[in-house]
This record gives structure tokens, sequence and C-alpha cells, in this order.
């Protein structure tokens, strides 16, 4: 009666741990289906750029250097015209 005790209260626990960081991980908050697309889309672009290649009368190791560096070529330029147009604010 005369002494009461005090309830602590536990701080409210994230769904994966307790931690706090200031990086972004990147399969952090998405589903299965974007996971997969995520990793399974510039593949399936750089083998659809590799079989226009095979008309081409190159070299096999060639026309994956070819397709390879134009994918990541397209990536960096999307990457760069997103973080263009976030900056517009």
């Amino acid at each position: 009666m005369f002494f009461k005790r005090k309830i602590k209260e536990e701080p409210k626990r994230r769904l994966y741990g307790n931690h706090v960081s200031s990086d972004v991980p990147v399969f952090s908050n998405l589903s299965i289906i974007e996971k997969f697309s995520l990793v399974m889309l510039p593949c399936l672009l750089v083998f659809m750029i590799y079989i226009m290649l095979e008309s081409t009368a190159l070299v096999m190791w060639l026309k994956l250097v070819i397709s390879i560096s134009s994918v990541g070529l397209l990536i960096i330029l999307l990457v760069l015209m997103i973080n263009f147009l976030t900056g517009m604010d």
C-alpha cells in the first residue's frame, strides 16, 4: 500500500531485431516476388540482348560483354535520372 511498485515498460521490439542502422538494406521490406524480380529481371534483360546479338558474327565473350555493359549502363542511367528527378523538390 505504501510501497508501490513501478511497472517498467519494455521498449517495443522491431520485427527483425531491435537494432537501429543508418543504411537501408536492399531486401528489407520486399516480398518474395519483388526479390525475385529484382534479381531476375536484369538477368533476363542481359539474355534478351545476348539473343539479339546472336545474329551478328561476334565472338561469344564479346556478345556477353556488350550485353552486360549495356544493361549496366541502362541501370546507371535510370538511377541518375531518378536521383535527379527526386532532387527537384
